[in-house]
């Protein structure tokens, strides 16, 4: 989970806690986890955190099988 959605997230739980609402909730992510690559990483498995950055993409190319190309927009 990335960093924008955790906080959702937390808030969500937080409510839910507060008003003792049992409803239903979404929570909707639309961040890439490329732009969070070290927390979504490091949140896998903390040994990822001695990685260097580009080298942490080419993992997260593999533990997901997505395309960190497809996260960006064309000119």
């Amino acid at each position: 989970m990335d960093t924008h959605t955790a906080v959702a997230a937390h808030v969500c739980a937080q409510y839910r806690k507060d008003t003792q609402d049992e409803k239903k909730c979404l929570v909707a992510s639309t961040a890439s986890p490329y732009k969070f690559v070290r927390n979504v990483m490091t949140a896998i498995d903390p040994k990822y955190d001695e990685m260097e950055d580009f080298a942490l993409i080419d993992e997260l190319e593999k533990v997901s099988g997505s395309d960190s190309k497809c996260n960006q927009r064309n000119p």
